[in-house]
């Protein structure tokens, strides 16, 4: 999970210094997309953990 919040931080890293260097609307929509599937992506984790965290609560 680490390394998949690393990756994106560094591709999103790496979108900003490619969308200011070459600012084309390929890279800029490639990089929205990327940032929507890593959002529910996080979302799906965070939604994971806490229904494993509420069933050992029980």
């Amino acid at each position: 999970m680490l390394n998949w919040s690393f990756v994106g931080f560094n591709t999103l890293i790496r979108c900003r210094q490619t969308t200011k260097s070459n600012p084309n609307w390929i890279t800029t929509l490639v990089c929205l997309i990327f940032l929507v599937e890593l959002g529910s992506l996080l979302r799906w984790v965070a939604r994971s953990l806490s229904s494993v965290m509420l069933a050992h609560m029980d």
